[in-house]
């Protein structure tokens, strides 16, 4: 066999030795983009960790906003509520006090009606009581005269008086003129009487018509008293209206926003699931992530130490390659 030189072995040497360099060198680079790559992992876990973290923060605090949400909308619906109730109950009251106002409206409406008719009857008695008045001191000054020419006939009667042929005194028959005066005085006196009557009737038919327009000037004002809180009633009905349909529009509004809030609630509860999910997901690639730097550092240590045995082999080899130089016996 023939025997390799020893400048040939130690050219194959180091060739063997930088393709042996090149190889470790590539290894080497590998492991350290193996390095770079679990370190960006490493850094991608722990920013999601932290944005899951601060997602988590973020949902307690929404959380805790649409509780405080829910707990101000059962307050501001039994705030609603009681206005509403109130708003009812004002409008009962208002629509009660109408009642009573109508039915006082139409009391003095017809009380109104026959003081009117009272004192229209009054002013007509009046009226009869003035005439039958003016017929009885006419009456009574007819008998005033007839009275008067009575006594003027019976007085002048009983101045008549004769003589006869011898001297004898002849009286008058004055008996008629008598019967006459009685007469006019017994018509004087039914006259005086019914003069004093159609006095009376007057008198009473004055106040009459006194108390009667008095009670009709009553009336009147409660009448208008009556239109009045009418008026005001009514007004009080149109504002209790106003008021019970503003409170039902508020418990509207309330009862309308409650779906909204529960499908928050809902929607924060499907959050917290992915929120969950994303966080067992981040802690398992957290583990794998702190699992595949382990295995790195374990092969990076087997690296390096394969690398220094290399090394040192290398070092041997050249060191051999060397000695066999030196006992070349071409050389000697």
């Amino acid at each position: 066999m023939d025997m390799i030189e020893p400048g040939r072995l130690i050219a194959l040497l180091e060739d063997v030795k930088y393709r042996h360099y090149d190889s470790r060198q590539a290894l080497l680079e590998v492991m350290e983009t193996l390095g770079t790559v679990q370190h960006l992992l490493e850094d991608g876990v722990s920013e999601a960790m932290r944005r899951v973290s601060d997602a988590t923060a973020d949902l307690h605090d929404a959380r805790q906003r649409v509780r405080r949400w829910n707990d101000d909308l059962d307050a501001v619906h039994a705030a609603a509520q009681s206005a509403c109730d109130d708003a009812d109950a004002q409008d009962m009251r208002a629509r009660n006090v109408r009642g009573r106002a109508d039915t006082m409206l139409q009391h003095w409406r017809l009380q109104l009606s026959n003081a009117v008719a009272a004192r229209i009857t009054a002013q007509t008695a009046l009226t009869a009581a003035q005439g039958r008045k003016l017929q009885a001191d006419t009456a009574l000054g007819e008998a005033h005269s007839r009275l008067d020419n009575a006594y003027a006939a019976l007085s002048a009667c009983e101045s008549d008086i004769r003589y006869d042929l011898e001297g004898r005194v002849i009286y008058p028959n004055c008996s008629g003129y008598s019967s006459n005066v009685y007469a006019a005085q017994s018509n004087l006196k039914y006259a005086q009487s019914e003069a004093n009557n159609a006095a009376w009737a007057l008198n009473t038919a004055n106040q009459e018509l006194n108390r009667a327009q008095g009670h009709e000037q009553t009336c009147t004002s409660r009448h208008m008293q009556a239109e009045h809180a009418l008026v005001v009633a009514q007004s009080a009905c149109a504002s209790a209206g106003r008021a019970v349909a503003a409170a039902r529009v508020a418990l509207s509004c309330a009862d309308d926003v409650y779906p909204l809030v529960h499908e928050m609630e809902r929607l924060l509860v499907v959050t917290r699931e992915h929120v969950n999910l994303c966080t067992s997901q981040a802690s398992i690639a957290r583990s794998r992530v702190d699992e595949g730097m382990q295995q790195f550092h374990t092969t990076h240590t087997d690296a390096t130490t394969n690398g220094q045995d290399a090394a040192r082999m290398d070092d041997r080899l050249l060191e051999k390659a060397e000695l066999m130089q030196k006992f070349d016996h071409r050389t000697l």
